[in-house]
């Protein structure tokens, strides 16, 4: 059978083909010839066909043709032809990074013949930086078949060198076979891809660099730095490790180097820290230690995953700052390659308290049931506080405080604040045997706690105790003072009376004229007692300046003062004449033998008399 196209624009693949060796009477037989259509614009084409046959009549073989003209339809497909790239790109979409070793590089294509396809062979040449097994191309081989619309995937292992992130250009040649019949069609085709490496750099980022516990002071020892870095879009670090170049004036406090590796952990330990005393900090230290050797055994991180870094350091710095410190963080990624990511973290050291110390006047006087107690809070250190609130707690009921929260809104450093309480006398009665008394005076203990935010936002409390004496209750005044100089000699006189309830003790006056001092021992005066004293002190002119002054002590040997500047009365010495004595006349010396005779007669019977009555009461009684 042959097959003539009468439109010239179709190409017969094969013209004729055997139909059966026999076909007998009534029989029918079929075959199948190749038309290539591509060339092919009408919907219907027209054909010869020719079929030539051999009969036998009268035992002679006749050769003989019979001619047939047809008309046959197109159908057109659904498809259309070739493979067609539908995707491309690194396997699981994962992110490829200079220096990568075996990444896996997918092409996926459609096939959109009509006809099944196969052995289809991909080779993409590799632009400039890349390289493979190969050299500088990549072969893939899908051995099919693919059916019509369905669609298939390449891999590819390929090496990144040393190159630039971006956007590459690479040539996809494909050859494959299409199964039109026999024979098939080989085709060769070539399509533009597109290689994309990304920047490492972005792969990661920096969260936060905060301080553990509370903020370093200048010259701190072991101080406890966290660093938080975020894997922003890599699908696994395996072993991470920061690598940490610390600037000048810090060192690593495990070696005191200025390098150190840190490992990392998932652990967040600023969710277990609330607040915390000064000089706690070695506590939380141990607890972070636990918590990374805990922690940082196999772990991995995945997308959007933070990892934690704490580092203790050594602050030797002279000044408050930000100090960049350079680092890289060096792990195992998703094609198990090392990769060492530089980072640049700023430490900042606002500077911090060294302590806070208290100052409180080391007595307090009560005047009419109250006394006033003023305390100064000092920050040793080189950073403010922020909000200070002091908790004024008394530990005896003796001073109790009216109101016992201050509220200090800035500290600066190395300042001080001074706040006052009203204290409430109350004396304590105690037992004395069978007795009661009360306690009037004595060491009144208090407890001060001072709660503040550092210049972090951390908030510390500082607790310290302190003693103050309350002072006796001696009230001495002055009164009935006089002075006099007369004759060269400065008289001060006058009377000290305690209207207190509490004795003062070693009492002493003195004046001061002129810089040159005079006392005298006045001693103790109990209490609703009074004492009087005189001074005398030679001047050789009048002084400038008289000053009274009385000295006393308390029951805690604590000298007290009362000073007064006293005014003066000069008195002028007047001339006493003295009259001389008459001599004695006689009739004076008789009045006087006289007198004194009589006393003597007198003094006789009186005596006589009295050892009458005695003699007179012994018989008696006998």
């Amino acid at each position: 059978m042959e097959l003539e196209p009468i439109d010239k624009n179709v190409t017969m693949l094969n013209r004729r083909a055997v139909c059966t060796p026999v076909l007998n009477v009534g029989g029918s037989c079929s075959t199948t010839l190749y038309v290539d259509l591509s060339n092919v614009s009408t919907d219907r084409i027209e054909f010869y066909v020719n079929i030539y046959y051999i009969f036998t009549l009268y035992g002679t073989n006749i050769s003989d043709r019979t001619g047939y003209n047809i008309s046959l339809y197109i159908d057109r497909g659904a498809s259309g032809k070739g493979l067609e790239i539908v995707d491309w790109g690194w396997l699981n979409d994962w992110p490829a990074y200079p220096n990568t070793n075996n990444a896996t590089y997918f092409i996926t294509a459609v096939n959109n013949w009509p006809y099944r396809v196969s052995g289809v062979k991909l080779v993409l040449s590799l632009p400039n930086g890349f390289s493979s097994k190969e050299g500088d191309r990549v072969t893939s081989y899908i051995p099919g078949p693919i059916n019509s619309l369905q669609q298939f995937t390449a891999t590819f292992q390929i090496n990144i060198g040393d190159i630039e992130p971006g956007r590459y250009d690479a040539t996809l040649m494909m050859e494959y076979i299409v199964e039109t019949g026999t024979p098939n069609t080989a085709i060769i085709e070539k399509h533009p891809v597109k290689i994309l490496v990304n920047d490492p750099s972005d792969s990661i980022s920096v969260v936060s660099v905060q301080w553990i516990g509370a903020t370093p002071e200048l010259g701190t020892y072991g101080a406890m730095l966290a660093i938080a870095i975020r894997n922003n879009y890599n699908p696994l670090i395996k072993g991470a490790i920061l690598e940490l170049h610390l600037p000048k004036g810090f060192t690593y406090s495990a070696t005191n180097q200025s390098y150190a590796k840190i490992p990392a952990t998932n652990m967040n330990v600023a969710e277990y820290y609330t607040i915390s005393p000064i000089g706690y900090q070695q506590t939380i230290m141990n607890y972070i230690s636990q918590i990374i050797q805990q922690g940082s055994i196999g772990q991995s991180f995945e997308y959007g995953s933070l990892m934690y870094f704490y580092v203790k350091l050594n602050v030797l710095i002279d000044k408050p700052g930000i100090y960049p410190a350079k680092a890289y963080l060096n792990f195992i990624d998703h094609w198990n390659c090392i990769r060492r990511i530089p980072l640049e973290i700023d430490i900042t050291v606002l500077g911090s308290t060294k302590i806070v110390d208290i100052t409180t006047p080391i007595k307090v006087k009560v005047v009419n049931g109250t006394s006033l107690l003023s305390i100064g809070i000092i920050n040793i250190g080189s950073s403010p506080l922020y909000n200070l609130y002091v908790y004024l707690v008394p530990y005896t009921s003796m001073l109790l405080p009216h109101g016992n929260i201050k509220y200090i809104d800035f500290l600066p450093p190395n300042n001080v604040v001074y706040i006052s309480y009203n204290l409430v006398y109350n004396p304590m009665a105690i037992a004395m045997g069978a007795a009661q008394t009360y306690m009037r005076y004595m060491s009144v203990p208090f407890g001060i706690t001072v709660v503040y935010r550092d210049a972090s936002g951390f908030m510390q409390y500082f607790n310290t105790s302190v003693s103050i004496l309350l002072e006796p209750f001696i009230d001495l005044r002055l009164e009935d003072v006089r002075a006099i100089i007369s004759g060269g000699v400065l008289r001060v006189s006058g009377i000290v009376v305690n209207y207190g309830i509490a004795t003062a003790r070693s009492v002493e006056a003195r004046i001061n004229v002129d810089g040159e001092l005079v006392r005298t021992l006045v001693g103790d005066i109990d209490p609703a007692s009074q004492s009087a004293f005189r001074i005398e002190a030679r001047v050789e002119r009048l002084p400038n300046d008289v000053t009274l002054s009385i000295v006393y002590r308390d029951e805690y040997y604590i000298e007290n003062v009362l000073e007064r500047r006293i005014s003066f009365t000069v008195e002028t010495p007047t001339t006493t004449y003295i009259q001389q004595g008459q001599p004695l006349q006689l009739n004076h010396i008789l009045v006087i033998v006289a007198v004194s005779l009589f006393l003597l007669v007198m003094a006789l019977i009186f005596y006589r008399y009295m050892k009458r009555v005695a003699v007179q009461q012994s018989v008696y009684k006998g």
